[in-house]
């Protein structure tokens, strides 16, 4: 469990919408006993004094960032012992989305992501802290957070030290404001880049609204024998 208090400072340079903030996270974590070690189950408190820096451009949607993304985003934070935290690292998230007109009715529509940290030992770092992948606006086909790397024993879910996050989606414009859509999904959290990344593919209608637009996506995995999955696509207009 994470409580966190964020406030930051919003700016204006150029073209690009600057935000300075600190975040103060005190994180709980659970580990499951071992019955292979004999070890017991153990509880584990962190504090971070998270310095960061965001990027975006103005004009796009820097608040929907938050909620349900769409256009370009980067965030740089890190933290210190120096600063009073119990771990040292940095970490790198960029994600970005466009769309292409391929006729008045056609639309391509990239999007990717990438995360990048460094830290000596991952299990320095709070799960808070570290990437997973899967979901409505990651990997498509699988649950949210469903895509990370395993713990070998516990088989639970640790979150990895790098994301990779692609997605490349066709739509057609349908009348009284509906769409269809066909798309493919690739991604993994992996703690080494070069790791096996998931797949997926799917189709999706959507309702585009004056601001958002609202649909459904079915997606099914490609790389796991899994059965195919829901999605809610809701995302603000680029156009």
């Amino acid at each position: 469990s994470t409580v966190e208090l964020r406030p930051g400072l919003t700016q204006v340079v150029g073209r690009w919408q600057r935000v300075l903030f600190v975040r103060f996270t005190h994180t709980v974590t659970r580990t499951p006993a071992d019955p292979i070690t004999l070890t017991p189950a153990s509880t584990s408190t962190a504090n971070l004094l998270i310095p960061g820096i965001s990027f975006a451009p103005l004009g796009g949607t820097t608040l929907g960032q938050t909620f349900i993304g769409r256009g370009f985003f980067a965030e740089l934070t890190g933290s210190n012992h120096q600063l009073g935290s119990d771990a040292d690292y940095l970490r790198l998230d960029v994600q970005d989305e466009k769309v292409f007109d391929l006729s008045p009715r056609w639309h391509l529509i990239t999007r990717g992501e990438f995360g990048w940290s460094r830290i000596g030992e991952l299990s320095d770092l709070p799960a808070s802290e570290r990437f997973f992948a899967g979901g409505d606006r990651s990997v498509r086909g699988f649950g949210l957070n469903e895509l990370s790397p395993v713990d070998p024993v516990s088989q639970s879910k640790t979150g990895g030290r790098y994301l990779v996050v692609g997605s490349v989606e066709i739509e057609r414009d349908l009348p009284k404001r509906f769409a269809i859509a066909a798309f493919v999904d690739a991604g993994n959290a992996v703690n080494r880049l070069g790791d096996p990344l998931e797949y997926s593919v799917g189709i999706g209608l959507r309702w585009k609204l004056p601001i958002l637009s609202v649909g459904i996506d079915v997606a099914q995995a490609l790389s796991q024998n899994i059965g195919p999955r829901l999605h809610l696509n809701i995302t603000p207009n680029l156009k």
